[in-house]
Formats: C-alpha cells, structure tokens, sequence
C-alpha cells in the first residue's frame, strides 16, 4: 500500500476533502478512457455541485502549443471516491478506500481534538483560579483512572495469552502421552498378565512366563548374584535373603522304612517383581525367547 500513489486534497466551502477523478481513474489503472468512464460511473448515482464539481485542465501538446480543448477533470468527494473504488472490486481499489477511510478518520481525531482543545481553553479562561486547579485535577484523575484501567486490560491480555500457551502445552502433552500410553499397552498388558498371579511360584512357571526353562533363570540369577546352589539346591544369598523375595515348602518322600526330606525354595509377588527388574535391566524384552548376553548360563554353580 506504501507504493499507492499519494493524492492531492482540495476542500470545498464545507471544508470537505475532495481528490481529482482523473488521478483515481489512473491510480485504479481503469482500461476505459476518462471521458467515457467518469459519465458511466456517476449516470443516476451521483450529482455535480453535490457529489463533485467539474475542472477544465488545458494540455499543451510536444509543440508546447495548448490543446484547443481542454481535458475535464472532476474534483469528488471522499465518500463518492470509496464507493468507486468498492464498484472496482480489486485489491487496489480496496486499498485506496481503506486510505480515505483513514484520511476521514484523521480529519474526524483532528475537529475532535480541536473542538476540545478550543473548549478547554475557553473555559480556563472563564473560569476563576480555583475552578482552574480544579479542572486540571479533575483532569489529572481522570488520565490516572484510564491509565490504570488500560494497565489492567494489559495485564489481563497478558496472562489470557500465557493461559493459552499453557493450555495448548497441555494438549500437546496429553496428546503426546496418549501415544506414548497406545505405545506401552502390550507391554503392559504382558506385564499385568505376567505379575497379576498371587501367592508363590516355582521357576519353571516363572521361567515359562517369559518363554524360558528353569535351568536358564537360574543360571541367570545366579550371574546376578541373587542365589547360589548347594547339595539342597538353589538358595539365596545374604543380600536378598529374609527380604520377602520366596518362600520355602517342605516335602517328605516315604520309601519304605525309610524317609528323605526335600525343602523347595519357591518365589513370591516380591520375588518374581525382582526377576522381572533384573531381566529388563540386563536387557530383556517382553516376547524375548532367550535372556540377554549377561545371562547364558555360565556362572558359578
């Protein structure tokens, strides 16, 4: 709009703007010539004398002899000139109006700030010296008040954007955990089914929970340093021992007058919750049909 071309005003005896037809029929590049478009445009619309008045231009030809007869112009309203432009229906001519829509509104600001600056001084020159102190305190106040309702709308902008950031942080983090949570279901729906089961558990059930045998995770947990095997079989060491991590059961086998006593060490919730940290940490994945490197069975026996 910066590149638009800039008019000339002249202002009638109402003291209303009035810009040349002929340089707004060039500056909207209307293909018409002048002459045909100007009666085209105004026929039963506009009124001259109401809407504009007509100026003779005298053009001088190459030989700088004058034309024999002169090129009307017209000098039109502001209000006749953005109708025009809107009967364009291009972005120029909506430009050009939007300008003399800011032209009026500059006028309308300054007869307004006038009318009141003629005001105030007629009445700070009627009035006395008290009356005087006591419109500009009045007036001090007044610009105190507005200033701080226009701080307050301010600040109250401010916070309504940085509550809009905010919330649409949320929504991105709730869509964002949403996938996250349709990306972990299986897992953790694999995990529930795996330690949903209550009281306790040899390692061969346990082992066949996460598609292993029972000689694999105990050689496994024995790398870790959970357990240790004797002539009695598996037990656990020092560190995890008493900690609620199994239980032990007791099994007398009668053969004939004899008998033979066998302690079995079986696994608790606690217990198989620990198989399952060590495993994930050393790299296990739910669905793995082996362990991890850590864990191929060739520790201490």
């Amino acid at each position: 709009m910066n590149d638009l071309i800039e008019f000339q005003y002249q202002y009638d005896k109402n003291n209303r703007p009035l810009i040349s037809g002929l340089m707004l029929h060039q500056a909207l590049g209307v293909k018409t010539p002048y002459r045909k478009w100007f009666p085209r445009v105004c026929e039963g619309r506009y009124a001259a004398g109401v809407d504009y008045v007509t100026s003779d231009i005298f053009v001088r030809r190459a030989d700088g002899a004058l034309m024999p007869n002169p090129l009307h112009d017209h000098w039109i309203t502001l209000d006749m000139a953005k109708e025009i432009c809107m009967m364009q229906n291009s972005e120029t001519g909506r430009q050009f109006r939007r300008r003399f829509i800011a032209k009026e509104e500059t006028m309308r600001r300054t007869a307004a700030k006038d009318s009141r600056n003629l005001r105030s001084t007629y009445l700070l020159l009627e009035a006395s010296e008290e009356e005087r102190k006591r419109l500009e305190a009045e007036y001090q106040r007044q610009a105190a008040v507005i200033a701080k309702q226009n701080d307050a709308i301010n600040l109250k902008t401010a916070a309504i954007l940085a509550q809009n950031t905010k919330i649409t942080n949320m929504d991105t983090q709730i869509s964002n955990q949403g996938s996250r949570i349709r990306q972990m279901q299986p897992k953790a729906d694999y995990y529930d089914k795996v330690l949903s089961a209550p009281d306790t558990y040899c390692t061969t059930t346990i082992a066949k929970d996460y598609g292993l045998t029972a000689t694999l995770l105990n050689d496994f947990l024995h790398t870790q340093g959970v357990q240790f095997k004797n002539q009695d079989g598996w037990h656990l060491y020092r560190k995890y021992d008493g900690k609620g991590y199994v239980k032990t059961e007791t099994f007398i086998c009668n053969y004939g007058p004899y008998q033979s006593v066998h302690i079995t060490m079986r696994w608790t919730q606690k217990g198989r919750e620990l198989i399952d940290q060590l495993l994930r940490k050393a790299g296990w994945k739910p669905g793995d049909k082996k362990l991890p490197a850590s864990g191929d069975g060739k520790g201490r026996k």
